[in-house]
């Protein structure tokens, strides 16, 4: 069963908008990111905010409640699906995942994607820290703890606001 997490709050917002900026200036070069479930759009209009000359990959099962017309590539379907990740052309600069909240797909979508980002890259999680809705998306937590215990040694834990649990490669 698919569960939805919460909307992303200003400081969330913000965060997206500084990361891609800071993606721009660490790389000097078109930044490539990946946005896993766009739901309304949010997070790829924040992500365009900060990078907005970025190859952006949005990956969703539908974009039917998509708001706008970004300037995404856009992939219809499930991101642990092989057929979408093979499209999704490396090096990866940043990966914004909020897509299914069950523990499989999240860990799935970290251990999938982990090795297309750069060295200096960042992978991000929405609704990792969310008490008010812990119970019904419990698995976020658990499946991005499932990775960072395989992964530590590649990544840095950054300093992140609300729900989102971020991480720079080193």
């Amino acid at each position: 069963m698919q569960t939805r997490g919460a909307a992303l709050r200003v400081e969330e917002r913000t965060f997206l908008v500084d990361s891609a900026k800071r993606t721009v200036i660490d790389f000097r070069s078109q930044a490539r990111m990946v946005n896993i479930g766009v739901e309304y759009g949010a997070s790829i209009w924040c992500l365009l905010a900060g990078a907005p000359a970025a190859a952006i990959y949005a990956i969703d099962r539908s974009f039917s409640r998509l708001i706008g017309m970004p300037s995404v590539i856009r992939l219809e379907g499930r991101s642990q699906d092989s057929n979408i990740r093979r499209r999704v052309r490396s090096p990866l600069h940043l990966v914004f995942v909020d897509g299914s909240h069950e523990e499989l797909d999240v860990r799935a979508d970290a251990v999938n994607f982990d090795p297309k980002v750069i060295t200096g890259g960042m992978l991000i999680f929405h609704d990792y820290h969310n008490p008010k809705e812990f119970a019904r998306i419990a698995g976020v937590a658990r499946g991005v703890d499932s990775w960072f215990e395989e992964a530590q040694s590649v990544w840095a834990e950054l300093e992140a606001p609300g729900s989102i649990r971020a991480f720079h490669k080193v």
